[in-house]
């Protein structure tokens, strides 16, 4: 079952942070309609403030770094991650999702969002084992039974790939996952965001 709703930056951020039992499906992940990468990045800007005063952890990414610069998901994460960096010559993009990911949630009782700038790069190959990986990384913290935090993706995605693209492919990474499109009141009001998303996790 899928409804259409229309809520505010402030609005998903508290979802997110305090999810309601019929919330719990966009921790399948959030895909974010936007007309351009510009309105994707204060987007994402706008959500991180709110999501971290809500007590969120988070980690920033870009689409074109994950497929251009492997090692932009360890520099992301280093901050945060308590991995062994020995090893940085072999470390991939998707090795660093899939491995270092679960490190990076330092407390169990934490929450932590994932906001993917420029996601639209990311559809296709390179992209599709790059999407894989975060799917990876997410279900080995989200579907660890002795996890109380979890970990949430958020990915703006800019016009023209839809963000349909990503979820409704029965072959795509995030199949089911949140589709939802920003919109602004006007010029100077904040992001608000209708969205089509399937209830079910």
């Amino acid at each position: 079952m899928t409804y259409r709703e229309l809520f505010t930056v402030e609005e998903l951020a508290r979802r997110l942070t305090h999810p309601s039992p019929v919330d719990h499906g966009l921790y399948s992940a959030v895909f974010v309609q936007v007309d351009t990468s510009h309105e994707g990045t204060l987007f994402l800007l706008d959500l991180a403030m709110e999501l971290k005063n809500g007590g969120m952890q988070v980690i920033k990414m870009r689409g074109r770094d994950l497929i251009h610069s492997p090692l932009s998901a360890y520099s992301a994460l280093s901050a945060s991650s308590e991995g062994d960096s020995k090893n940085r010559s072999e470390l991939t993009t998707t090795k660093a999702l899939r491995d270092v990911v679960p490190l990076a949630l330092q407390s169990p009782e934490k929450i932590t969002a994932i906001l993917i700038d420029e996601a639209e790069v990311l559809l296709g190959e390179p992209g599709m084992p790059v999407m894989k990986a975060f799917k990876a990384a997410r279900d080995a913290v989200n579907l660890n039974p002795g996890r109380v935090g979890r970990l949430a993706i958020v990915a703006s995605c800019a016009k023209p790939v839809r963000v349909e693209q990503f979820v409704s492919d029965s072959d795509a990474a995030f199949f089911g996952a949140a589709a939802i499109q920003v919109r602004k009141h006007s010029q100077n009001d904040s992001f608000s965001v209708d969205g089509a998303r399937d209830t079910d996790p």
